[in-house]
């Protein structure tokens, strides 16, 4: 019979009844979330994310590569999201590693730390339990700190028994021992998917037939295009230029960034 000190570590137990209701603050508090929750409806083709079941089901660490704002980040927060909302209890963690790193720490001791913080056993950073983990914002590193985590990573992650990978790498990257699956860039078809989805009461023919002739955008926006076109549409219509879209964007986007900058902890 468990003892007491073992009870917040049992599945379906406190620990993690209190995680869920914690990425579940950190979701609602993001700002992309925010200011345009459709994102997390937004169908991205990108299997087995978002689908917790699926993910739990990988033989192999997958590297998800794309271009800087090209979707993986989103990708990852739809997963996140999805699991919380669903019954499974394998947990999905999500690991941004620019804000978890610490140069005085190996990787072990970081993913370690990490299942410690939301009440996982130690068996879950050695990969003997179910659970996916979430690998962000790699390239961000300084470079010998990315060695290191790429050692680790491709070293350790498919020697793991039940704790699956996803690691979001950029397009140049190419890590052995991982499967690929890389994020295209949108066509012209499913541009009009995208805003169409994000923008639900407009028309986006001739709104994205505008976009593509704007100075500074190629003849297909990228997924950021369109998602800060969605997000400025409503308020100040069609820009002139990409730089006055992203201007726009940013004076949006801003003060919320910095409002959850100034709190105390991130949740994730």
């Amino acid at each position: 019979m468990p003892s007491l000190a073992t009870l917040p570590f049992l599945p379906r137990g406190r620990a993690l009844r209190r995680y869920r209701a914690r990425l579940r603050e950190q979701i609602a508090s993001e700002p992309a979330m925010r200011l345009l929750s459709r994102l997390l409806s937004l169908p991205l083709g990108l299997a087995p994310l978002p689908d917790p079941t699926a993910m739990l089901a990988l033989r192999h660490p997958l590297g998800l590569y794309g271009p800087l704002a090209g979707g993986r980040s989103l990708a990852f927060m739809q997963a996140v999201a999805r699991w919380v909302a669903s019954s499974e209890d394998a947990p999905i963690v999500y690991l941004p590693l620019p804000e978890v790193d610490n140069s005085d720490l190996p990787p072990h001791a970081i993913v370690m730390e990490t299942f410690h913080g939301i009440g996982m056993p130690n068996t879950y950073a050695d990969g003997g339990m179910p659970g996916v983990l979430l690998i962000d914002d790699w390239e961000l590193l300084t470079a010998p700190r990315r060695a290191i985590w790429q050692q680790f990573l491709t070293t350790t992650a498919p020697r793991w028994s039940a704790l699956r990978t996803i690691v979001a790498l950029p397009l140049h990257s190419a890590w052995p021992a991982f499967d690929t699956l890389r994020i295209a860039e949108p066509t012209i078809d499913q541009a009009e998917a995208i805003l169409q989805h994000l923008l639900p009461h407009d028309s986006a023919t001739p709104i994205l037939t505008v976009l593509t002739e704007l100075p500074g955008l190629g003849p297909i926006p990228s997924l950021a295009d369109l998602v800060f076109l969605s997000l400025t549409y409503p308020l100040s219509g069609l820009p002139n230029s990409r730089a006055q879209l992203y201007a726009w964007a940013f004076a949006i986007v801003q003060p919320l960034v910095e409002e959850l900058q100034a709190l105390p902890t991130n949740l994730l």
